[in-house]
């Protein structure tokens, strides 16, 4: 097992403390096939690992957390000592949450998060066809709709306050709607339950998101001390 890291700073330092658990890391232009451990899609990365499930090889994707993530500030710096979720042969783990409250009805204002380039990229997609398919299917049931962008300078609350529904690829924004009250669905993301789009509207649990996804995510100093062990 090796762990690849890019010439991005937080790659290295996500890299770092796998090393000083005791597993070798290297850069990603010396990647060969064979079990490895990624952070982030970008600078090969993504791509290496779509070569690895072509071959049936299992990889370990690390992002920001699905609780306690520290992002980037307003000057693109980050400050890494959040948690970070570990995924295998995936970019987020999805789950089936036992306290799931349908209520029979469909959404009026729905909140669109969609897809970065490269998110759609390991899904065989595009933003633009994500888009183009649910502004459809929106327009034809007669919803009215909010498009997020992801560089958006309004708060993520601010836009939920104007909808009673997100509607989201893959976006770890779910979290903060579930917690504010709103119906979520997603299409590649933590519940992927688009089929209940057009009969019910789905409430799910944050305290039972957190049971599941919290023993799945890990701060830097746990992976250095806990090394292969975050991994399983």
């Amino acid at each position: 097992m090796i762990g690849y890291y890019t010439d991005n700073t937080v790659s290295q330092g996500v890299m770092k403390a796998f090393a000083q658990s005791g597993i070798e890391v290297r850069h990603i232009s010396q990647f060969e096939a064979g079990p490895s451990i990624f952070y982030g899609i970008l600078r090969g990365s993504g791509v290496a690992m779509r070569f690895l499930e072509l071959l049936g090889i299992d990889y370990w994707y690390l992002d920001n957390g699905y609780f306690d993530a520290i992002y980037l500030d307003e000057f693109k710096i980050k400050d890494m000592s959040g948690k970070y979720r570990v995924v295998k042969n995936g970019l987020i783990e999805p789950v089936c949450p036992y306290n799931l409250n349908l209520k029979v009805s469909k959404p009026s204002k729905v909140m669109l998060l969609p897809p970065t380039p490269y998110t759609a990229f390991m899904h065989d997609t595009t933003p633009e066809d994500w888009n183009m398919e649910w502004h459809h299917r929106l327009k034809e049931m007669g919803h009215e709709l909010l498009v997020r962008e992801k560089n958006t300078k309004v708060p993520l609350a601010e836009s939920l306050n104007h909808v009673d529904a997100v509607l989201a690829f893959n976006s770890m924004a779910i979290m903060k709607a579930i917690e504010m009250g709103k119906a979520v669905y997603t299409t590649h993301g933590c519940v992927r339950n688009t089929e209940l789009f057009y009969s019910h509207l789905p409430y799910y649990d944050l305290e039972e998101l957190k049971s599941i996804y919290e023993p799945k995510q890990f701060t830097l100093e746990e992976i250095k001390d806990r090394g292969v062990e975050c991994l399983n």
